[in-house]
């Protein structure tokens, strides 16, 4: 954390509308969508998941483009743990609560996500754009937007997840970071 003092600012530029749209016209053809991601502090519980998207942009300016798609899976594994919404396993697609349809959507972007950092056989050959990890960069955010609160408890980190007996929200006797 840093000593500096800071300040926020806000420049608000009027710009006439014909003008914009000419400007926008000489972009050709696209789609613009405005998203508001809620960026918490630093002691809240979502935190973890928006540093990872960070890093990923961070990393895609960099041309990391692999090293971006990590970031993005660790912030998808962060909503995995997260969002509490339950896996419906083997339920047909028409018998899904909303929120088993997004824990399905989840995990096709964690599996797009996978192919840059496993090289088997099938993967080894994967190669992601820098479009491919706009793309899922954006997907993870609009997904860690709809945890609209910061879960009840503190989250578990990627590193409580995976250290054995902190399964379940740390509530093993035998986790480090074990909750009272």
């Amino acid at each position: 954390m840093s000593s500096y003092p800071s300040a926020g600012a806000t420049l608000h530029i009027a710009v006439a509308e014909s003008r914009w749209r000419q400007q926008l016209e000489g972009l050709g053809p696209f789609l613009a969508v405005e998203m508001s991601v809620p960026f918490p502090a630093d002691n809240e519980g979502r935190q973890e998941a928006v540093s990872y998207l960070l890093e990923a942009q961070r990393r895609l300016r960099d041309d990391d483009i692999d090293g971006a798609m990590l970031e993005v899976r660790r912030a998808l594994e962060y909503i995995k743990v997260n969002s509490g919404w339950s896996w419906p396993g083997s339920k047909p697609a028409r018998e899904r609560t909303p929120g088993e349809r997004w824990a399905w959507i989840r995990s096709a972007l964690e599996d797009q996500a996978s192919g840059a950092l496993h090289k088997d056989a099938v993967t080894r050959e994967f190669k992601y754009s820098r479009t491919d990890a706009e793309t899922m960069i954006t997907a993870a955010a609009a997904l860690l937007r709809l945890l609209v609160r910061p879960p009840p408890r503190e989250p578990l980190s990627v590193m409580q997840r995976r250290v054995p007996g902190c399964e379940g929200r740390g509530r093993s006797p035998t986790c480090p970071w074990r909750r009272p």
